[in-house]
């Protein structure tokens, strides 16, 4: 008697598109910024959901100029990589955006036949500049987008909220409205814990009730300055007076990990701040280990074979073995985000030869006693953490999590 063969099965699919305003007016007032760091936080919030009854798919459908794109095409959110940033630019192609959503959610091979009914989210700051009464008509009255969960975002007080309003389904989720940066990561916060609770559950296809209205407001704004590659010989005055135009606040807590925590200690003499917090790095070259003054005196930096961060995967099973799980190895991969040679090569010769010799006893600092980078020994007057290593805000988050709005609040 043959032996029958059982295939493992699949979770299905429960997608999410998000139809993304990137016009012009979304470049004012932090707005495509916010919009950017909100949409990263929720798709690493899908990320580590569970796959076991569902699995979250996510597309980015953006519309500005004068056409919709499709930015990220569905893909599953345990797959996805680094998003790119949506830029902002030209008019509201709105209409365009709802015929691409059709176009995928009608589409059996995009989305086959089994897949959860989808939850569609539009953002928008503006007024339509096409024709998209009859492409949402179509939307709403196709034979499976009909059966869609749809919410709503109005950014900013210019948002035709009517034609929000009538994009939404659920009463008791009315148009959500953003009138400040941190509102958006809230209405992506609610976006998140909305997905997140059916994919969980035994009845993916049944919505659950998100009241927006009671969503907590968050005790900070946080805003994510992303590194950029420097200019040919570029100095560290230099970059950091070029991230400055990247601050919008006024007199912000500026935290900074690693060389992270060298630059915002640069950035604090160019702009007013209300405090400087470096975790796992130098608040001078005093602070430096020996080898780190070797290298510097004999240029032995130059030999490093940067190129090989190009493949994390490969180097991280070097450095830790092949037992390494995929999740802590997606955390060493969004820890060294930045992985192009020009940048590293940059940055390793710029910390060396930062020539920063008096310590600001005003800066915080928060290092591990066991930093192998930068050990413990050789730094001063510091908030230690037990058993935390260089990477600590990864394999410390909880600590961090706990204790760091204390201090930015003491």
């Amino acid at each position: 008697m043959a032996m029958q063969q059982f295939a493992a099965a699949t979770a299905r699919p429960l997608p999410v598109i998000i139809l993304a305003d990137i016009s012009g007016s979304m470049s004012v007032d932090g707005k495509i910024d916010a919009l950017n760091a909100a949409l990263k936080d929720m798709l690493h919030t899908f990320a580590q959901e569970s796959r076991l009854n569902a699995e979250i798919q996510v597309a980015i459908i953006t519309f500005g100029g004068n056409e919709a794109k499709i930015h990220i095409p569905l893909t599953p959110a345990w797959q996805m990589k680094d998003m790119d940033n949506l830029i902002a630019a030209g008019g509201t192609p709105m209409g365009s955006a709802f015929q691409l959503a059709l176009e995928m959610i009608e589409n059996k091979e995009i989305l086959p036949k089994r897949a959860y009914q989808p939850t569609i989210v539009l953002v928008s700051d503006g007024i339509a500049t096409d024709r998209w009464q009859e492409s949402f008509t179509n939307l709403k009255n196709a034979e499976r987008a009909q059966k869609a969960s749809r919410m709503a975002m109005a950014i900013g007080r210019d948002a035709d909220k009517n034609v929000l309003t009538e994009f939404v389904n659920d009463l008791e989720a009315p148009v959500f409205e953003a009138h400040h940066a941190k509102d958006i990561h809230r209405f992506f916060r609610a976006v998140s814990m909305s997905v997140n609770t059916r994919s969980s559950s035994n009845a993916p296809n049944q919505l659950h009730k998100i009241d927006l209205s009671k969503l907590p407001d968050d005790e900070f704004e946080m805003f994510f300055l992303e590194w950029f590659l420097p200019n040919e010989k570029e100095s560290i005055e230099s970059y950091a007076l070029r991230m400055t135009e990247k601050i919008t606040h006024e007199n912000p807590v500026l935290v900074g990990v690693s060389f992270g925590g060298v630059l915002v200690q640069e950035i604090a003499k160019i702009i007013k701040t209300d405090k400087v917090i470096i975790i796992s790095s130098v608040k001078s070259n005093t602070e430096f280990p020996p080898r780190f003054k070797v290298a510097r005196a004999t240029k032995a930096y130059k030999l490093i074979p940067t190129q090989l961060l190009a493949d994390i995967e490969k180097l991280v099973k070097y450095a830790f073995g092949d037992n390494i799980v995929a999740k802590r190895l997606k955390l060493y991969e969004k820890y060294l985000s930045v992985r192009d040679k020009k940048y590293l090569d940059w940055a390793i010769e710029t910390i060396l030869c930062w020539n920063q010799k008096e310590i600001n006893e005003s800066v915080i600092h928060i290092h591990g006693d066991a930093d192998e980078v930068f050990p413990i020994k050789h730094i001063q007057n510091c908030i230690v953490v037990k058993g935390g290593t260089h990477i600590m805000i990864i394999n410390k988050f909880k600590w961090l999590n706990e204790n760091l709005p204390k201090i930015i609040l003491k």
